[in-house]
């Protein structure tokens, strides 16, 4: 191929089709980052509530969270 041939015109409907992709590519990364951050306060929370409650049926000395 020539470098005729391979030549990008850019104008304006090309400048608004790229704008219009990069804003859904960041739009959905957001999404998947708040996804994912949700997920993982979950996990915490639970953890969280996990350790709490094996706190609460152990003993004195257990040694429960160093294990």
């Amino acid at each position: 191929m020539t470098r005729e041939t391979t030549k990008i015109i850019v104008n304006k409907d090309y400048k608004a089709w790229l704008a219009e992709i990069k804003f859904k590519v960041r739009n959905v990364q957001l999404k998947a980052a708040v996804k994912v951050n949700t997920k993982l306060l979950v996990l915490y929370w639970w953890l969280g509530a996990d350790i709490v409650g094996k706190q609460m049926h152990s003993k004195w000395g257990d040694g429960l969270i160093s294990q």
